[in-house]
Formats: structure tokens, C-alpha cells, sequence
């Protein structure tokens, strides 16, 4: 998962009673009387952020209805999650609980064999929380069986700076999700209108594509750099390097930068910055982004707006999601008292304390309405985004690095490989297609590792 800047707009918030049908069943209760000792494995976060709301929030709440269970957190920087994990799972002391909240992602620990199987739980207790979306719930299904249970989801949307728009006299793109008018050639257009002084220190720029990684730029140009069934195992076996439709879609981000100018080099990149986050420092106009971006633009108390995801030649507008879920480890010796705390987490009354607490969007879309309702004052309309949200996930694909094992590896990969196309002009169509062997390699060594 991409460490995330924490997306605050709200105040702790503890909400007494339960949700009917979001909690364990009754046979819960009499177990609640089973002592044991569950360990949470988080992350470090500034104000209330994910460890401060497990520990003063959500723990607490739990131990009023299960006051025999003690959870201990441990929380450690995000650069170090996975090592702390590894370091647990080493020491026969893994954590009960956790999330992708390091670099790897849930496919990373399935193939590890570090996660449990969820469904004997979800089974006994007759559990459904209806207002998590049955997609979300099968991007950690396995063979049809439950790895993992959503608590948050972040779509990913159009962030526009209104005062920017204004100022160069364009019309803001506040589009519904199937608007003709919304393409990647009008956002073009729009940028080219938006972009002034390139290249100068005190320059606007009209886009920084900041959606997901270089393996989602051909979502909407009809290919997946990935080979059919990649992300139902985990483990691509080929690649599309060589695909024309994936180097045309690389070459249009190329050409944000070197044609069109109307997207910072990645030099100018940095060193914008140096100075802080572009788009929030007004550097740049639009930026397609995932939904972290709404805490932090309302903090930092920009005129802003958002709108969806411009279509592509393919005619679809498919954004980046980021879910995250809670998992349970295969080896935790407390494996229902574990599964009695992600059904909590997981319940509209957890996912409420989870978003007006930590400003994070909850996985519960009643739960939703108070995220949606948190930035009204921001001049956010909340059932816009609230549209937007629901448009996201009917049109939108997980991130490749929760579903791909040695996402790590493959993030270097790309990340090395391309630089030749954004730190110069260099032909994709010269570049792109010689990867393609380089790459099989790579997935086979990834594949060859998780099978040790």
C-alpha cells in the first residue's frame, strides 16, 4: 500500500451501541467469557490517526462488549511494517491481526501463507454487514474463501484547484461519470489553458497524472499490462510491454510532459516538492489522485473541487481503488477472539468511530454518509461525492499492488525501465517492447521465491 498523508477533517468521535446484523451473533456473547490476549499489528500516524484510534477509540468500545479480550497494539513507522511483520512471523509471535499497511499488499501475505481463512467465522456467526459492497468483499476472496474483511476504501477521483480555473477563465470539470465531454483530449485541452510560465519557478502546471502506477496506464486504452487471470492468482505469467494499445497509453502520459507541456518533468517534480505537495501549494491544476487527497486539500483550506476519472480512447474511465482490509493470521492462537474484533472494526458502528476519527473513508457506505458529510464546509457537495463514490466502484479496479506477489520487485521494475520515457522523450514504441522478456523473467523469479 502507498503510505498516505493522514486525511483528517474530523474530531474523535465514540458512538454507544450496535448495529444489527454488522456484529457477531449472540453465541459471541457467551464467548465473550473465554479470556485471551490478541496483538494488532499498525502503523505510526500523526494526530488520530490509525494507531491513536485503535488504542483511544475502537479498543475501548471493543472491551465493553468483549471485556475479556485484551488487544495490544504494536505501531511502527510505515517504512518498518513489513519488516515488523516479518520479524513477528519469524519469532512465532505473528500478530492476530492486521492490515496491508506497509509496502506489500494481501496477495504478498496469502502466497506467504500468513493469513486465515475467514469463512468458518463468517459461517458460525452468521455474519453480513450489507452496507460493505459485495465488490470490495471479493477483491479478498481466494477459491471463494474469505481472506480478508474491508474496514477502509479509498477511490480514486479528479482533483481541480477552482481558484487556478477561475483565473485562467476555463470552466471547472464538475462532469456526472458517463459525461461525452469528460475525455482525456478535453482534460488536455483544459490543461493546455491551465499551464502558464513551464519550467519557471513560480509556473503552473495543468496536470500531474498522480493515479496509480505506470502497470494501470493502459486500463483505459483497452489493455492490462498484466496477462488475463493475473490478479485471481496473484502471479502474472506475461506481459504487455509489447502491446500497442499499452505503448499508445504510455505515450499519452509521455506526452502530458514533452508535446503537450502541460505535466512537470519528473526533475521539476522533485524539486516543486521540495516546497511541499504541488497540488496543494497551487502548483498544479487538476491531478487525478486517490481520495486521501480530500482530507489533506480541506486541510490545507483549498478552494477545490473534484470530478471523475477522464475517459479514454477505450471509452471507459476506470480509477485506481485502494481497500484495505483486516486479516487474521494463520497461526493466531486466539483465532475467534480475532475474528470478534474485525467483525467490530467491520461493523457500521466501528466504521463510524473509524471515519470520524481518523477522516479515513470506511468500506461501510452507511458508514460513508459522515465521511461524505465531512466536507460540506470544504465546499464539497456531499451527494456529488457521494455519486462520485458509488460511480468508483462500479467502475473501478483494485490496486495491482495489494493483488500481485512481489509487488515490491515489480514497482523497482517499472519504476527503472521507464525512465527513459518520462525523464526524456524517448520512444515508447523503441523502449516498451524489449521489456517484455526482461519482465517474464522477473514475474518467474518472483513466482519461483513465493513458491519456497
Amino acid at each position: 500500500m502507498k503510505p498516505r498523508v493522514l486525511a483528517l477533517t474530523a474530531v474523535p468521535v465514540l458512538l454507544a451501541g450496535s448495529v444489527a446484523g454488522c456484529a457477531p451473533g449472540n453465541r459471541g456473547n457467551a464467548e465473550a467469557a473465554q479470556p485471551a490476549n490478541l496483538t494488532v499489528l499498525s502503523i505510526q500516524e500523526p494526530g488520530h490517526g490509525k494507531d491513536y484510534f485503535l488504542k483511544q477509540v475502537l479498543i475501548p468500545a471493543f472491551n465493553k462488549k468483549y471485556p475479556n479480550i485484551h488487544v495490544n497494539v504494536i505501531a511502527v513507522p510505515w517504512a518498518q511494517f513489513d519488516s515488523k511483520l516479518s520479524t513477528l512471523v519469524a519469532a512465532g509471535q505473528a500478530p492476530d491481526v492486521f492490515s496491508h499497511w506497509g509496502a506489500s499488499g494481501f496477495a504478498d501475505y496469502y502466497h506467504r501463507g500468513l493469513i486465515g481463512d475467514l469463512t468458518p467465522y463468517i459461517q458460525k456467526y452468521h455474519w453480513r454487514n450489507p452496507n460493505i459492497p459485495d465488490k470490495l468483499m471479493r477483491v479478498y476472496q481466494v477459491n471463494g474463501r474469505q481472506y480478508g474483511v474491508p474496514i477502509a476504501f479509498f477511490p480514486s477521483f479528479t482533483f481541480y484547484n477552482r481558484t487556478l480555473f477561475r483565473q485562467a477563465g476555463v470552466p471547472v470539470p464538475d462532469y456526472s461519470w458517463n459525461d461525452p465531454r469528460w475525455t482525456w483530449d478535453a482534460m488536455v485541452r483544459d490543461a493546455k489553458r491551465l499551464t502558464k510560465d513551464y519550467g519557471k519557478p513560480d509556473a503552473v502546471y495543468g496536470v500531474n497524472w498522480n493515479m496509480g502506477n505506470a502497470d494501470s496506464y493502459g486500463w483505459d486504452w483497452g489493455v492490462d499490462l498484466y496477462n488475463q487471470g493475473a490478479y485471481q492468482t496473484g502471479m502474472p505469467t506475461d506481459n504487455n510491454f509489447a502491446n500497442p494499445k499499452y505503448i499508445a497509453a504510455v505515450k499519452a502520459h509521455q506526452d502530458l510532459i514533452y508535446r503537450d507541456r502541460v505535466a512537470p518533468t519528473p526533475a521539476i517534480s522533485r524539486a516543486v516538492a521540495g516546497t511541499g505537495d504541488p497540488f496543494l501549494t497551487s502548483k498544479i491544476a487538476m491531478e487525478p489522485v486517490g481520495a486521501w487527497m480530500l482530507g489533506q486539500a480541506a486541510q490545507a483550506k483549498m478552494n477545490f473541487g473534484i470530478a471523475p476519472i477522464p475517459k479514454g480512447p477505450a471509452g471507459t474511465a476506470t480509477p485506481v481503488l485502494y481497500t484495505d482490509p483486516l486479516m487474521m493470521a494463520k497461526t493466531s492462537k486466539y483465532k475467534d477472539a480475532a475474528w470478534k474484533f474485525i467483525a467490530f472494526f467491520a461493523s457500521t458502528e466501528g466504521q463510524k468511530m473509524w471515519t470520524n476519527t481518523t477522516g479515513y473513508p470506511p468500506a461501510d457506505q452507511a458508514a460513508a454518509k459522515d465521511w461524505f458529510d465531512n466536507f460540506k464546509q470544504a465546499g464539497i457537495d456531499p451527494n456529488y461525492l457521494a455519486t462520485l463514490n458509488r460511480q468508483a466502484i462500479a467502475n473501478g479496479k483494485e490496486s495491482p499492488n495489494h493483488l500481485i506477489v512481489g509487488y515490491a520487485q515489480i514497482y523497482d521494475f517499472l519504476q527503472n525501465n521507464l525512465q527513459p520515457v518520462f525523464n526524456s522523450d524517448k520512444d515508447p514504441a523503441k523502449v516498451l517492447p524489449p521489456l517484455r522478456a526482461s519482465f517474464n523473467r522477473l514475474l518467474k523469479q518472483v513466482q519461483q521465491a513465493a513458491a519456497q
